[in-house]
């Protein structure tokens, strides 16, 4: 990713937009995070809007014509629910989907769904309560696609550090500042978090959802559960997939080709109670993939 800009703004344009487009986010009562000054980032080299449209929402995709009409693919982003300081692993993490129409989770921990355009709205065991308004917003169109990609949070980390070589030497003073303040309100151990505020499953199936009493909803990269191939949202019986076909990049061995953990995730996953709304077909383990060739073709 280009921490410079496009070449039509100068750094401190750039910056000063960035920084006070996330000072506009805090001001309106929303908790920020790293993950929205990389959503900024992303939004302007991926947005093809001014500005890398700060008003554009992921949401806004189903209203799209071209969407509608069925000429475009069919957008379906993962994360990972965390919780505190509790580590994430495929057998123990609900898994978060976006689509254009929704944020939830059909994982048995959560098995619920929120509009996605209404996210930002102080949802309250599943309901809206009589004394709040539904709020839009929150969806900006790179928060998402930097909440699903937030171990490249690493980028932005680095711009707190003035003295880094990586980082542009004409790069304003503010911006370390910036980000310094955030990250001291964050801890080191959240810097990988992407926090949607408010919650909008607060309250909501208490039984099972680990999120229920929690104000703001942590979500963080869908790949740090090892799951870095998106398979999850085809994997539910209800929705009839055929076929997938999967293109793993991965780097597992010392050469730098995939080992089939990726798939060996899911797969494991569908066995597992977490993973009871899933199916996965049966994989070879890692030492098979390998000696086969398995990762080569």
């Amino acid at each position: 990713m280009n921490i410079t800009g496009p070449d039509q703004y100068s750094i401190k344009q750039y910056y000063n937009s960035v920084v006070d487009q996330i000072n506009a986010k805090a001001a309106a009562d929303f908790t920020t995070s790293i993950a929205d000054y990389l959503g900024r980032m992303i939004a302007y080299q991926l947005v093809n809007a001014t500005d890398g449209g700060p008003g554009m929402t992921f949401s806004a995709i189903a209203n799209d014509t071209t969407f509608t009409a069925g000429q475009v693919p069919l957008p379906l982003l993962l994360a990972n629910e965390r919780i505190g300081e509790k580590s994430i692993s495929y057998t123990n993490t609900t898994v978060y989907e976006f689509s254009p129409w929704e944020l939830g989770s059909s994982d048995p921990t959560l098995a619920g769904w929120v509009p996605l355009r209404f996210a930002g709205t102080k949802f309250q065991d599943g309901e809206v309560p009589e004394d709040e308004n539904c709020v839009t917003g929150l969806d900006n169109a790179g928060f998402v696609m930097a909440t699903v990609s937030t171990v490249f949070n690493s980028i932005v980390l680095n711009l707190a550090d003035s003295s880094n070589r990586n980082v542009p030497k004409d790069l304003p003073d503010f911006v370390p500042k910036a980000i310094s303040s955030i990250l001291s309100r964050q801890g080191d151990s959240k810097q990988d978090v992407a926090t949607w505020a408010h919650n909008p499953f607060a309250g909501f199936n208490p039984s099972s959802n680990l999120n229920n009493n929690h104000t703001n909803l942590a979500l963080v990269d869908g790949g740090e559960d090892l799951q870095n191939i998106p398979f999850h949202p085809h994997l539910h019986p209800e929705r009839a997939v055929d076929v997938v076909l999967a293109f793993d990049a991965s780097s597992d061995t010392e050469t730098g080709w995939p080992d089939g953990a990726a798939a060996i995730a899911s797969y494991e996953r569908s066995l597992a109670p977490i993973g009871s709304s899933s199916a996965f077909p049966p994989v070879p383990d890692k030492n098979t993939f390998v000696n086969l060739g398995l990762n080569a073709r």
